[in-house]
C-alpha cells in the first residue's frame, strides 16, 4: 500500500509514564510523570494531520516549546 498508516514524532527524550488520547482513535500523546509531552502517534494521518497538530498544540499550550518542536519535526 502507498498510504501512510501511522507516524510517531519523538519530541524529547524521557520515560513514558502514560499515553493519552488527543483525538479519538487517531492521535495519542506520550507523557512523562510530570505531564511533559514526549511524543505523538498519529494513526492514518492523511488529511487530518493539521487537525491533529492543532489538537496537540491546544492540549499542551502551557508547554510553549512544543510549538517549536512540532514545527521542526514537520
Amino acid at each position: 500500500t502507498n498510504h501512510v498508516l501511522a507516524i510517531y514524532l519523538r519530541l524529547r527524550e524521557g520515560e513514558v509514564a502514560r499515553t493519552v488520547e488527543v483525538h479519538q482513535d487517531e492521535c495519542y500523546a506520550d507523557e512523562d510523570a510530570s505531564g511533559q509531552l514526549l511524543g505523538v502517534e498519529m494513526l492514518a494521518p492523511g488529511g487530518h494531520l493539521i487537525v491533529h497538530i492543532g489538537d496537540i498544540e491546544n492540549r499542551y499550550r502551557e508547554q510553549p516549546e512544543i510549538n517549536l518542536l512540532l514545527k521542526e519535526a514537520m
